[in-house]
């Protein structure tokens, strides 16, 4: 008696399934996709998100270039989310997302608007010898200010003893982000001090200098130098002023004080050669 074997044949149809529906998911995933970059809200969330992490690298000079990378991104998809949501109107089935991303462009265009207005801190650095500066921020670099610890000594506002190196930005000039070495004036700017392009003295590591970094939008910022060490400025205790009263001008000089007794202090030869051009209108201010 003969036993019948019987061989199951594999149907090409059920071995080609499998695969099918691999290419099945991946096509729907990518039109999935695809709908989610023409979603005009969809584009004004990503948008917003993008937005919040330029601010807050601007709010932190230090990543003001990366800030200024996203911005610009910020800037290409609203274009490219104003034409989904114009392309949104004209239907009648999404209208309704055309309308929630037209509100969420509100702080995009906050974001898009403070820029020209900035006016926060710069970042400013210091490293190498002789010294490099490093200055970057959307307030834009327009100059920088070296002052001695004799600058203590000054006997009125504007007062510029102790000046050791000064120069400011050519009209049309407002870098982002600028970097130099001490002594040497970068492109775009000109020198005041020391007069005639001379070299400024050497820093000595061993006195604690006074840094004003203007800005371009804002005003002047405050640092304290020594060494290679930059830190927040903080006056000087011992230096106060006070208002001294010129009845040949409307305002009063601005004077150094006693800090106890808010009395004038003496004043020094060129102080009252000072005083008395502002009394007679040869100065704008003392």
């Amino acid at each position: 008696m003969s036993r019948t074997h019987i061989h199951a044949r594999e149907n090409p149809v059920e071995r080609d399934r499998p695969e099918q529906c691999d290419k099945s998911l991946i096509h729907e995933n990518d039109m999935r996709n695809l709908r989610r970059l023409t979603n005009s809200l969809f584009v004004s969330e990503v948008n917003v998100a993008i937005a919040a992490w330029a601010f807050l690298c601007l709010v932190f000079p230090r990543f003001t270039i990366w800030g200024g990378r996203l911005c610009l991104l910020v800037l290409l998809l609203l274009v490219y989310d104003i034409i989904l949501v114009l392309r949104d109107l004209f239907r009648s089935g999404t209208r309704g997302r055309a309308v929630f991303a037209i509100v969420l462009w509100l702080p995009v265009m906050f974001l898009l608007g403070m820029i020209p207005q900035w006016e926060g801190p710069l970042y400013v650095a210091v490293k190498g010898d002789p010294p490099t500066f490093e200055a970057r921020g959307m307030a834009q670099f327009c100059g920088l200010e070296i002052y001695s610890p004799e600058h203590d000594k000054a006997e009125w506002q504007g007062d510029h003893i102790g000046l050791v190196w000064k120069f400011g930005n050519n009209p049309g000039h407002f870098p982002e982000a600028q970097r130099f070495a001490y002594g040497q004036v970068p492109s775009g700017f000109f020198q005041t001090t020391p007069a005639a392009n001379l070299p400024p003295p050497p820093l000595d590591p061993a006195l604690t200098y006074t840094l004003v970094v203007n800005r371009c939008m804002g005003g002047p910022q405050y640092l304290s130098l020594r060494g290679l060490a930059l830190t927040p400025y903080k006056p000087n205790p011992d230096v106060c002023w006070g208002e001294l009263k010129v009845p040949e001008r409307q305002n009063p000089a601005w004077v150094r004080v006693d800090c106890k007794t808010h009395q004038p202090l003496p004043m020094s030869d060129r102080a009252k050669q000072r005083l008395e051009a502002y009394r007679e209108n040869r100065v704008t201010f003392f």
